[in-house]
This record gives C-alpha cells, sequence and structure tokens, in this order.
C-alpha cells in the first residue's frame, strides 16, 4: 500500500499511467532520501554545473542544489507549501518547511486550514484532516520526481525550462494524480468515503492562497527555538564544503 492506494493497477483501471506512476514516484523520493540517484552524464566530468537555468551556472549540480536550492526546486515547493497552508509563503520563508519536504512527514495544519476543515466538515474533521496530511505526502513525492525528471531533461535531452514551466509541470501533475486516486478510489463501496473526503481536499487545495502566512513562528518546530531546521543547517554546511 501506498498513500492508503495499492501498488498494483489492474490494466483495467481508468487512469492507469496515472495511478501506475506514484509507485515510481515514490521510489524516486525514497532513492533521494538514500542519496541513490546517479548525477552522472557525459561532460560532467569538464562542467558539474547546474544545466537547468542560466543563474544556476557555477553552482556544482548535487542532489541538494536540484531539491531544494535551484530556483526551480524553490518555486515548486513555495506552491505546494502556499496551497497546503493557504497561506502565502515567500521563498525566504518556505526553509523552515525542508525537513517536512523531505521527509514527506505532513506538519501540522495551518489555524486557517484546520479552522476551515473544522467549519466545513465539523462531524468528520478528524478524517479530513487525515486526508489532507496525505495530500502533503503525495505532492512531496510528485514534487522530487518531476524536479528529477526535468533535470535528466534538460541534462540528456538539452531541454530548455523556466522556473515557471517547472512549477506548472509539477502543480499539473500532482492534482492529476490527485484526482485520479480519489476517483478510484470512489468506485469501491469499502473506499467511497475515503476517495470522496480526498477529492473534496483536493478541490479546496486548488484555490489561490489568500492568507498571508505567520512571521514569527514555524509550524514545524516550537516557537522558541531557530526557525531554520537542522536538516537545512547540515546541508549547507555540506555544501560549502563541496565548493572548496
Amino acid at each position: 500500500m501506498l498513500h492508503g492506494f495499492p501498488w498494483t493497477v489492474p490494466d483495467s483501471t481508468a487512469n492507469r499511467h496515472v495511478l501506475a506512476a506514484i509507485k515510481k514516484q515514490a521510489f524516486k523520493s525514497f532513492r533521494v532520501a538514500l542519496r541513490q540517484l546517479n548525477l552522472y552524464y557525459d561532460g560532467r566530468q569538464h562542467d558539474n554545473s547546474c544545466r537547468k537555468l542560466q543563474c544556476c551556472q557555477g553552482h556544482k549540480e548535487t542532489l541538494e542544489h536540484i531539491m531544494w536550492d535551484c530556483p526551480c526546486a524553490q518555486a515548486s515547493w513555495q506552491k505546494l507549501i502556499s496551497h497546503w497552508t493557504g497561506e502565502q509563503w515567500s521563498l525566504q520563508t518556505t526553509e523552515r518547511f525542508q525537513e517536512a519536504c523531505a521527509s514527506r512527514k505532513a506538519p501540522a495544519l495551518s489555524r486557517f486550514i484546520k479552522a476551515q476543515l473544522g467549519r466545513d466538515h465539523p462531524d468528520e474533521e478528524t478524517q479530513y484532516v487525515k486526508e489532507w496530511k496525505r495530500m502533503w505526502r503525495i505532492m512531496c513525492s510528485i514534487c522530487m520526481t518531476s524536479l528529477w525528471i526535468q533535470r535528466n531533461r534538460v541534462v540528456f535531452q538539452q531541454e530548455e525550462i523556466t522556473v515557471d514551466r517547472s512549477v506548472l509541470e509539477f502543480w499539473t501533475r500532482s492534482q492529476q494524480q490527485l484526482r485520479a486516486i480519489a476517483k478510484q478510489e470512489r468506485r469501491t463501496p469499502e473506499t467511497i468515503e475515503i476517495g470522496t473526503r480526498l477529492l473534496l481536499c483536493q478541490r479546496q487545495l486548488e484555490k489561490i492562497p489568500t492568507e498571508k502566512s505567520p512571521k514569527e513562528t514555524s509550524p514545524v518546530q516550537p516557537p522558541d527555538q531557530t526557525l531554520e531546521p537542522a536538516l537545512l543547517t547540515r546541508l549547507r554546511i555540506k555544501q560549502t564544503s563541496s565548493r572548496r
């Protein structure tokens, strides 16, 4: 089971190509966590800069750069975080979510989303919170996979990409798959309620965030601690060392 959905997808299943891709995304996220993705390509020994964007020239291509520091990655995570929290987060403030993104472990819901779910579904708030957190896990997997696929197209097919196109590709794919999962679950009596909740959550997720993000406290750690997660600190130190 993955995100509450079976790994195998029958040939007769509608949107089979979309649902089957979830397995690949989970495996890709697992390999990112274990640092098992192969960065090699012919010519890398002469220039190991990130090739996605012109502004990345001179920045060593590492998994940390591809998944976190490249402007394409930063904008994609910003999109995910802003819609999931219902709040407008800037690139400078989304860094505090990095550990939650890397682990795919959903942080605490924002006050805005929690209040909205409680207001819209007072008798099933707990169940809707569960689905909202499931969307975080699914979208984090899709975001990592999308960033890696884009990188490979640029490196091996000389494709040109922009930040806006990168974000659009990730967001479109993530929403398609959330809808496909919900649609499939709604076809089975045992999971019809779960699928319906997921679909309603997905529709809410698509709305443009309108709330301002909190300025002082982080939703993923106590307010009396530094806003920068330990994981980010370690990555920064490692990147600095690798450039020397």
